[in-house]
């Protein structure tokens, strides 16, 4: 099958994943148009939703998100078996589940309130990518590495902070996935 086309927002979510050949498509938009007929990663970071889901931990989503986060998990104690304090993906929880979407950044409040809806993670672009992916009939996998908590503000010293283990474990994730699917 075709290699996956990775699309990311923002020029700091395309930086960790440069020689990938990585799209950048902006962030909030609700007309994604897809460059071309490959299936899509909908790659970059996102806040979490819930208490357990936490700072450098790894959320799946997409139709297949199952059994992808499932060999994400194998690939991840394969290769880190100990946390060895890399700042790639040692230590890093995978989750497969919701993410939220919304136009806006959330508020820890609003992060609580989704958490208790379901949600794993919130971003601003999962699912407009997820629904230019299905209008041109082609598979879609979300990867959100966590970078603030569910009571982090999303923009903060602590996301500064974070971005470089953030970053690496994104860069690991992608390269992963692109091993096990489509």
């Amino acid at each position: 099958m075709t290699r996956p086309l990775v699309v990311v927002a923002t020029l700091p979510e395309a930086w960790p994943l440069r020689g990938l050949g990585v799209w950048v498509a902006g962030m909030a938009r609700r007309n994604y148009r897809l460059p071309s007929g490959r299936p899509v990663i909908g790659a970059g970071f996102a806040g979490a939703c819930r208490p357990e889901v936490i700072s450098g931990d790894l959320v799946v989503s997409g139709t297949e998100a199952p059994r992808v986060g499932q060999q994400l998990r194998l690939r991840l104690a394969r290769e880190h078996p100990r946390d060895t304090g890399l700042p790639s993906a040692a230590g890093a929880t995978i989750h497969s589940g919701d993410i939220q979407t919304l136009s806006a950044i959330a508020s820890p409040a609003r992060k609580r309130e989704l958490g208790r809806a379901g949600a794993q993670a919130v971003d601003m672009e999962t699912a407009w990518l997820q629904r230019a992916a299905a209008t041109q009939g082609l598979p879609f996998l979300s990867l959100r590495v966590i970078i603030d908590g569910v009571d982090d503000r999303a923009l903060g010293w602590h996301t500064a902070w974070r971005y470089p283990a953030a970053a690496g474990r994104l860069r690991w994730a992608v390269l992963s996935a692109l091993k096990v699917w489509p």
